[in-house]
């Protein structure tokens, strides 16, 4: 399941490169933003405005300005999804997400703890 939504993912970051879509970020796209709300947009809204479908919500949409997204990406600086990393308090894990602008979601490798949304500045690679 995994590596589908990772496929998916790739494929939905390389068709936004030749869309037309407002920020360079279209509908069908992984997001997160800064307090770590992580979804899909749905919709452009005619005032620029994205709607995103928060996965951790059941799907509720939520209303963001391009400014407070963070699009999905492969890789950010080195840092790309799967890569075994150490959190700031030396907690063993995997980079989940990558995101634009160096934030990431870490999935711990105890899964008691939650899936943490970070920047790459606040971790390091194994």
């Amino acid at each position: 399941m995994k590596k589908l939504i990772l496929f998916f993912l790739v494929s939905l970051i390389s068709l936004s490169v030749f869309a037309d879509c407002p920020g360079n970020l279209c509908p069908g796209e992984y997001v997160t933003d800064k307090i770590g709300y992580y979804g899909e947009v749905e919709k452009i809204n005619a005032d620029g405005t994205f709607n995103v479908a928060i996965f951790s919500a059941g799907g509720y949409t939520l209303n963001f300005k391009r400014e407070e997204l963070f699009r999905a990406e492969r890789c950010f600086q080195g840092f790309c999804i799967g890569d075994k990393v150490l959190d700031q308090y030396d907690e063993p894990g995997k980079l989940e997400m990558v995101f634009e602008k160096g934030v990431v979601r870490l999935e711990y490798d105890d899964f008691e703890l939650p899936v943490l949304t970070t920047t790459i500045f606040t971790i390091k690679k194994i």
